[in-house]
């Protein structure tokens, strides 16, 4: 069993149709159909007893509904566990040029906070070369 036959089980027991627990997860009505299928065929049991005009809960499948409930809360408790401790935190400083500053640094800037809100970047540009010899561009006219 998975969880995404166990959403489509949840979705359909307590939305209206469905439809609408198909549309609620971004799936066609015949995909959610068939992992509710699939679900069935590993339990060995009906979740949802079809021969009316709408499907309604079987016994074995108001059974299920509190402990899907349950299983997709724990889920979410993990996803969001895992988030908080994986992201990049703290100052990173870097170096580019001008080029890079003026191509492709804003973009991956944006990913960057997009990804990891909690990482400061502390970009330097350098916007002109750096002369070893001490020679400027007032030395350079022609006498």
């Amino acid at each position: 069993m998975t969880l995404k036959q166990l959403e489509a089980f949840y979705w359909a027991a307590t939305s209206a149709t469905f439809l609408v627990a198909a549309e609620r997860l971004h799936v066609s009505q015949s995909s959610l159909s068939k992992r509710i299928a699939e679900l069935e065929a590993q339990l060995r049991r009906d979740l949802f007893d079809r021969a009316g005009h709408r499907a309604v809960l079987t016994e074995a499948g108001q059974q299920l509904l509190p402990l899907a409930r349950r299983m997709l809360g724990l889920a979410d408790e993990m996803r969001t566990l895992v988030a908080e401790g994986s992201g990049l935190q703290g100052h990173c400083r870097f170096g580019v040029g001008e080029l890079a500053a003026l191509t492709w640094l804003p973009d991956l800037v944006a990913l960057v906070r997009a990804q990891y809100p909690d990482l400061v970047l502390e970009p330097h540009v350098d916007w002109a070369p750096r002369w070893s010899s001490g020679w400027t561009a007032a030395n350079s006219t022609s006498r």
